[in-house]
């Protein structure tokens, strides 16, 4: 019980790789029947932005296709400029997110090398962690270099490195951040849901009623759901480990107890 414990303590110390603190978030899903085209789902996604980022308290508003700690996760193959696998090996694997300009800042995810997404690109353009810049270009410069993903035509669509961010966790305390991520910018990667993620210097909660009035502001047929703080989701991640350890202590506990009893017996009837 007490090793259980300690490790469950050393694994709430290794942290997120990214600030949880004072995160608002919540899902949004914008019906394609209504929103037909790619350009007019990313155009509710920027005026939602836009309508968060005037809310009193926000800091920093920001988007994302998949929300670290949320239970989801999207991860596929692509292509590196100037690469090809050995023989019998698995193409480049990554995960993907589809992110707007303002979600790194949320998150407090800095930019280590080049530069953020900004709010509009003319070029197709994408972020990658560390993890992948030193797997592909170890020692060098991976700005301006490119890699692809097949679009539903099964042709590679090139984008040009912009920026490098550190490897953070993304489905709990406990992995191993070694998997490469990869940022496509969320209007250039057709995002019809998400997740909406706001840095605010108020109490997380109270965002809830404000943000639902913003959202209706763009359209009252849009609701947000799942709401919570950042700091929650990644409390709930740590279920599967906190129910043994606490099961383990109570155990231990009631062993400790009849153990006491059973000397103080003995002791007395010596």
């Amino acid at each position: 019980a007490g090793l259980l414990t300690k490790s469950f303590l050393r694994m709430q110390e290794s942290g997120t790789g990214f600030n949880v603190e004072n995160v608002w978030t919540a899902r949004i899903a914008v019906p394609a029947a209504r929103y037909e085209s790619p350009e007019a789902r990313a155009l509710v996604l920027e005026r939602s932005l836009e309508e968060f980022a005037a809310l009193p308290g926000v800091v920093e508003a920001g988007f994302t296709s998949h929300l670290p700690f949320a239970g989801n996760n999207w991860e596929g193959s692509y292509s590196v400029d100037g690469y090809v696998p050995p023989a019998g090996a698995s193409p480049p694997h990554a995960r993907h997110r589809a992110i707007s300009e303002g979600f790194l800042p949320s998150l407090d995810i800095p930019v280590v090398r080049g530069r953020d997404f900004a709010a509009t690109e003319a070029e197709r353009v994408v972020l990658v962690d560390e993890n992948l810049a030193n797997k592909y270009w170890p020692g060098e410069d991976p700005l301006g270099r490119r890699i692809a993903i097949e679009d539903l035509d099964s042709q590679p669509l090139w984008h040009t490195i912009v920026g490098v961010v550190p490897a953070i966790k993304h489905t709990s305390l406990t992995e191993d951040p070694n998997k490469e991520t990869v940022y496509w910018h969320y209007k250039q990667s057709d995002q019809a849901a998400g997740v909406f993620t706001l840095r605010t210097t108020l109490d997380p909660q109270q965002l809830s009623r404000v943000a639902t009035d913003a959202i209706r502001r763009v359209d009252p047929l849009l609701v947000l759901t799942n709401a919570m703080s950042m700091e929650e989701r990644v409390t709930r991640s740590l279920a599967p480990q906190r129910t043994p350890m606490a099961l383990t202590l109570a155990f231990a506990s009631i062993a400790v107890a009849l153990a006491v009893i059973g000397i103080y017996g003995v002791l007395s009837w010596s």
